[in-house]
């Protein structure tokens, strides 16, 4: 922030320049060893099918789990209305190329041999 303050708005006013007393970061140490246990371990009985989702989430250091949880939710509510969607849309085709079948049989039959 002091660099963008310093080079990008050295020209504009002080109201436009960010202020990094507003922004607090935490970068939560995360050592080898637990990175290996994920990879090694939980990650895999997780894929297995012998964690869940919510576990394998909470072992994950600085995650909000319930966050997570709701965003997987939301995106597989949208994914259910998309195939939804999709179904629809199928039905629809499938029954307009049954009217033109119809119609191609009907005049095959109108036509002298």
């Amino acid at each position: 922030m002091k660099i963008f303050n310093e080079e990008m708005l050295a020209q504009k006013s002080e109201g436009k320049k960010l202020d990094p007393d507003k922004i607090a970061v935490d970068i939560p140490f995360v050592s080898e060893m637990i990175w290996l246990h994920l990879e090694k371990v939980i990650v895999p009985l997780a894929l297995s099918g012998k964690l869940t989702d919510e576990y394998l989430l909470s072992q994950i250091p600085g995650l909000n789990v319930e966050e997570e949880m709701k965003r997987k939710e939301d995106m597989e509510k949208s994914e259910i209305k998309q195939i939804k969607q999709d179904n629809e849309a199928m039905k629809t085709r499938l029954a307009d190329l049954e009217i033109k079948e119809a119609e191609i049989i009907e005049t095959e039959e109108e036509i002298p041999s």
